[in-house]
């Protein structure tokens, strides 16, 4: 049997989803076959020739992943939809550990849904058997949630009383890519079948731990005392340049050895429009040549993304960028700019820095605890540990007590950048995989990709290896897999109206309009 993922329908936001998890993926042609894919994934765009195939791969046993629109033409009936704000695992759901997804859109719920409650405690997916297969259908379409570029503020959960908040993209790709993950894994198991991706990190690694500034309005004693910090203890960082209001000692940064830097703006501000982006950016970049600076990386100015925006970082050829109103808190992935382009590699990072937390009135106990949780979650769902300071932050013992927590066994630490350059190798490389009984045959049409294979067999026991040719997978050294993480029982606070935010939007408006004046 191929492990590979035949997608049916518009393919963009899938190739996005599968790219993630780094399984083999193609669009669907020829014989749909069980052997041929080992499962299906399905967009709602697809027509009647295309669920008609759907329909003989499950007769065959195949195991197919769509929304539950797909499934309701699948089965020939009619379906209804209602709005969803988020969905939240149980403790008994196969997701669990997902966390909560945000979806904030109109859903299509299957008449028969087991899984996956709303907000008003209502099932809002099916997971089970049809025909001779297994099919999981989702509220809604995981490939058109993927490329949703809607952006709204949010509050994150902490364990303290008053939430911080950022203007986030509205979707939760996080949790969403999770329950991807999470089902294509089922629907494997489900046959019997091993499960196998490469992996999300050098070699076994369970996560990357890389550390983003932005230098937004820093003073020259803010910077060299950051600088310091970090060189005392070894961390090398991502900086992102405010270019305009740091002109007088722009040559700082190109002595920062160790570090590396990016462009983060010249006027700290986002466009709505290209031209003037192109400029603000353009303008930057040349303040960097002239001192001898390259920048392969670029973060906007309030975590600020919009496709507009998305278009003019593709047009300057960065290697990556990073907007919180994108993504945040995921694996790295490629907006899709239109229908024959594909934006710069997106390397999220957690959105809430501690002047977010400092904002909201949290001491230096309660922002250190507020971190603890959140690396302690980030490690046990083997995610990335990317975080993001700024000069005038402050609080050096709790950013010192953030890099040690993050810098913990198993992680490896890089900047950005070489996380950038190490997943644009491994998507660049695709594997092939054939599963025989217990062996496990490999094939690189394009090269060896540095990135090592993760196989999971049906009782949840793991294994790591390199990328080889043949793979004898019953002499491999297995373990179980982590444990699902157990969301707090009050997660669903953080979708509460918070009047905090209503509030501070006021004030800062009062404090703009005073500076103005």
């Amino acid at each position: 049997m191929r492990i590979c993922i035949g997608i049916l329908g518009e393919p963009s936001g899938w190739r996005l989803l599968l790219e993630q998890e780094g399984v083999p993926h193609e669009r669907a042609h020829g014989h749909v076959t069980p052997e041929r894919y080992s499962a299906v994934v399905v967009n709602d765009a697809s027509d009647d020739r295309e669920i008609e195939m759907v329909r003989q791969y499950l007769r065959l046993g195949g195991g197919v992943l769509c929304s539950a629109k797909v499934y309701a033409e699948i089965r020939g009936t009619t379906s209804g939809r209602r709005p969803v704000s988020y969905v939240l695992p149980d403790d008994a759901s196969i997701f669990r550990g997902s966390g909560l997804a945000d979806l904030r859109q109109r859903a299509t719920v299957a008449w028969n849904a087991n899984e996956l409650p709303s907000e008003s405690g209502e099932a809002t997916a099916f997971v089970g058997s049809f025909d001779e297969g297994n099919i999981i259908a989702l509220p809604v379409d995981p490939s058109k949630a993927a490329l949703d570029e809607r952006a709204l503020r949010k509050s994150f959960y902490s364990n303290g009383p008053r939430l911080p908040f950022e203007r986030v993209a509205a979707v939760d790709k996080a949790p969403l890519r999770r329950i991807v993950s999470t089902s294509l894994r089922h629907l494997h198991h489900a046959r019997g079948a091993w499960y196998a991706h490469t992996w999300y990190y050098p070699e076994d690694a369970s996560s990357v731990f890389a550390l983003r500034i932005d230098t937004d309005r820093g003073s020259a004693g803010e910077v060299e005392g950051l600088f310091e910090f970090l060189r005392e203890r070894r961390v090398r960082a991502t900086w992102f340049v405010d270019v305009g209001t740091q002109q007088d000692f722009l040559w700082r940064y190109a002595q920062m050895q160790g570090q590396e830097i990016g462009i983060h703006c010249f006027e700290h501000r986002v466009f709505p429009d290209a031209k003037r982006n192109h400029a603000n950016i353009l303008k930057a970049r040349d303040a960097f040549r002239t001192l001898r600076v390259g920048a392969v990386g670029f973060a906007a100015p309030y975590g600020r993304w919009s496709s507009v925006l998305g278009t003019v970082i593709a047009d300057f050829r960065f290697l990556y960028s990073s907007e919180f109103s994108f993504d945040f808190d995921n694996l790295p992935s490629r907006p899709v700019l239109g229908t024959d382009r594909r934006g710069a590699l997106q390397v999220p990072v957690h959105p809430i820095s501690i002047g977010s937390l400092r904002r909201q009135g949290y001491d230096h106990t309660a922002i250190r605890s507020y971190y603890e949780r959140v690396v302690a979650e980030k490690r046990a769902r083997r995610e990335p540990l990317l975080f993001y300071h700024h000069p005038k932050d402050g609080q050096p013992e709790v950013l010192d007590a953030l890099v040690r927590a993050a810098s913990g066994p198993g992680v490896v630490h890089l900047t950005m950048q070489e996380y950038a350059e190490w997943w644009i190798d491994r998507e660049s490389h695709p594997v092939e995989m054939t599963l025989q009984d217990d062996r496990l045959l490999v094939a690189t049409p394009d090269g060896s990709p540095r990135a090592w294979l993760h196989v999971v067999r049906p009782d949840g026991q793991e294994t790591f290896h390199r990328v080889e040719p043949r793979i004898e997978l019953a002499s491999l050294p297995w373990k179980p897999g982590p444990p699902p993480v157990t969301d707090p029982t009050d997660l669903a606070r953080a979708r509460a109206f918070n009047y905090r935010i209503p509030l501070t939007l006021a004030v800062d408006r009062l404090a703009s309009f005073g500076r103005r004046r």
